[in-house]
């Protein structure tokens, strides 16, 4: 899916108090700033209630992309949103997630908002604890020698480094990421 530019985004906001019954990513915004993205499964309104209830984060309108839509006859995809391929009719739980993760993780490097203090668990990006525990049958010294000889340069976020998980795999010649693997739930009140 391609990302949404930033004017994109401020374009489709919404006031804070017009909240939607969908599924999919969100941003909150401050004026002309994307302070924060999140993302739902369980509608826009229901997350972003809870954002204006703790009062944590500074923000007077909101944009969205919509993925699912969900109403009391179940959930049906948003035809519009690229999200999927046109030949998937339904897709499992865990795939959707994985899925959310890695595009509001995108969005989250993209943007650099300022009140998203972690990266939600995916396949792009990855810390070296991250690194170390998801792939130990490959010495780290192995993986550190490919991140020094090929330049890798890691991104820098929230006081952690972060790295692009195909660089490193393009020096290795081999997938570290066992794909659909390792997908976490997140915490409604992430």
């Amino acid at each position: 899916m391609k990302l949404l530019t930033i004017e994109e985004i401020i374009k489709n906001k919404k006031p804070a108090p017009d909240l939607l019954e969908y599924a999919g990513i969100y941003f909150l915004i401050n004026k002309t700033k994307v302070v924060y993205i999140g993302q739902t499964v369980s509608g826009f309104a229901e997350r972003i209630l809870c954002h204006i209830k703790r009062k944590k984060i500074k923000f007077d309108s909101y944009s969205v992309i919509p993925i699912l839509l969900i109403s009391k006859n179940g959930v049906s995809f948003i035809e519009e949103s690229n999200f999927f391929s046109p030949n998937e009719n339904s897709i499992p739980h865990l795939e959707f997630k994985k899925r959310l993760n890695q595009l509001e993780a995108n969005y989250i490097f993209k943007l650099m908002p300022k009140y998203n203090y972690m990266i939600p668990k995916q396949e792009k990006y990855m810390t070296k604890n991250h690194l170390k525990d998801n792939f130990k049958n490959i010495p780290w010294q192995k993986i550190r020698e490919g991140i020094k000889k090929q330049k890798i340069i890691p991104i820098l976020k929230y006081d952690t480094l972060y790295f692009k998980i195909f660089e490193i795999e393009k020096y290795l010649k081999h997938p570290l990421v066992k794909r659909g693997s390792n997908i976490e739930e997140n915490n409604c009140l992430s």
